[in-house]
């Protein structure tokens, strides 16, 4: 640099400057990254083509591969189920009255929701009632369930298909006779695709009853009939076919345990054994009505299906937000004359077994309880281990521990008497003193008690039906025997 002439020195600097200057517009990041610079691959190219806006971030970075999956999986997840029948929560009666004594033990006061919550955290602690949808034509529609252990359905066949399914034994004595396996030119063999069961060849003259028997006793509730019948499995082995037609050696017969006098019912299919329950037995198989009432315990025994979601769906909805069943509980509340309040700018309901009550000028008090409820006062929503550090005195630990005693036994005084309310958080509130004494306004009488007004008349008197002269003389007062006392007429 010093051998060099002044303007080589000026040339130099000149084309430092112009690279600086060219590095600074350039963008070291990836090509897809939305930016105004040029990258270092368009330098110099003709025409270069930089990402001026986050809209073109997709056209700079080129297709992205399809991930078909996910985006089903996605798609699945954000399906809506939409339910079949009014879902209804109700605390259950033991479980209620147990919770209640609770309440009324602890003097706390606990949020509506809250109570809800903790009785829709176990299913042994509340009952389920279920409702039809209403249609818009006004149609009244029914529920019905199966006698026996009274799963809800929502037609009457299901019902019965679920008696005959797991409660036949209560009805029918099952026994099973030999016969001769059915002859034909069977080639083929189908096959459940769910419990892998044969059912039979297609040509078979009774294969869409067998069809139907093995879908309404092993199938249905898992899958419905038109999705099963396309997922039917055709086997061709010599072997299935032997082994269905052994299967077929052996018929099952069914006779009814307790037949009225002079009827024999006795049937060699499933078929008629499901007939003669939805018409015969039809009172002791099937119960319909506008609502059905069951355990919350019992939701796990239900059949999968469209009722079993409704329900785990609405109890899901009710634990995030239980607001249908905190209205039914402040109802129940009340009735067991609980205080129900609502507190704070979002009117949230609180409920108590202890009754409010609020000061005046007649309200006297102790010194120290008067202290201790003005501090309250002076600090809302204090806990209790912040009122001791502002009333206790610094002293002796044994000397704390009997203030810290005494001090407890004033605050629960005033919890149980309703001057203050203690939340489930552990804090406190007192409730602000009225200015004047309520006075109590008197009772109306009712109106079968209520006195008649004589209104006054200006009739002129009926002059007196006797003599003028007997009329003026006096009479003697009521019990005088003595002759001398009776006055005489002048």
């Amino acid at each position: 640099m010093e051998g060099m002439s002044r303007e080589e020195k000026d040339r130099d600097g000149k084309a430092l400057a112009e690279n600086i200057s060219e590095l600074a517009d350039m963008s070291f990041g990836p090509d897809w990254a939305p930016g105004k610079g040029k990258s270092l691959e368009s330098k110099g190219t003709a025409n270069p083509t930089p990402v001026t806006s986050t809209t073109h971030v997709a056209q700079a970075r080129g297709p992205r591969p399809k991930d078909t999956a996910k985006r089903a999986h996605r798609a699945a997840s954000k399906s809506v189920f939409t339910p079949v029948v009014n879902v209804l929560f109700y605390p259950e009666k033991a479980a209620f009255q147990r919770l209640v004594d609770a309440l009324r033990s602890s003097s706390k006061t606990y949020q509506l929701f809250e109570i809800a919550r903790l009785i829709l955290e176990k299913p042994e602690r509340f009952t389920v009632t279920l409702k039809p949808l209403k249609e818009e034509d006004s149609v009244t529609l029914k529920l019905y369930s199966a006698v026996p252990d009274r799963v809800p359905f929502k037609t009457a066949n299901e019902a019965i298909d679920h008696v005959c399914r797991h409660h036949l034994d209560q009805f029918f004595e099952v026994t099973i006779e030999e016969r001769e396996p059915p002859k034909g030119n069977f080639l083929f063999i189908n096959r459940c695709p769910l419990t892998q069961e044969l059912i039979g060849p297609p040509n078979y003259h009774q294969y869409s009853q067998l069809l139907e028997e093995h879908y309404a006793s092993k199938v249905s509730g898992k899958i419905g009939y038109e999705p099963f019948l396309k997922r039917i499995e055709t086997i061709k082995e010599p072997e299935a076919l032997k082994e269905w037609l052994e299967k077929m050696r052996k018929i099952r017969r069914y006779k009814i345990k307790t037949p009225k006098p002079g009827e024999t019912a006795e049937f060699d299919s499933l078929e008629g054994v499901r007939r003669f329950l939805g018409t015969r037995l039809r009172e002791k198989v099937v119960r319909e009505g506008d609502q059905l009432r069951l355990e919350g315990k019992d939701i796990k025994g239900l059949p999968k299906g469209d009722i079993r979601r409704s329900i785990e769906t609405a109890l899901e909805r009710q634990q995030r937000f239980p607001l249908d069943t905190a209205v039914y509980l402040r109802t129940l509340l009340q009735r067991k004359h609980f205080c129900i309040y609502k507190k704070g700018a979002k009117a949230t309901h609180y409920a108590c077994a202890v009754k409010r009550k609020f000061r005046d000028r007649t309200t006297t008090f102790t010194d120290t309880i008067q202290t201790l409820i003005e501090c309250i006062e002076q600090h809302p929503m204090i806990g209790v281990a912040e009122l001791q550090e502002k009333l206790l005195q610094p002293s002796q630990s044994s000397e704390k521990a009997t203030q810290a005693a005494a001090l407890q036994q004033d605050l629960n005084w005033l919890i149980r008497e309703g001057y203050v309310a203690e939340y489930t958080n552990g804090t406190l509130f007192a409730w602000r003193p009225r200015k004047e004494a309520p006075t109590i306004p008197a009772k109306k009488p009712s109106r079968q008690f209520k006195k008649k007004s004589i209104k006054a008349t200006t009739a002129p008197v009926p002059a007196p039906l006797i003599a003028p002269d007997v009329a003026a003389v006096p009479v003697a007062p009521l019990g005088s025997n003595d002759p001398d006392q009776t006055p005489k007429p002048s």
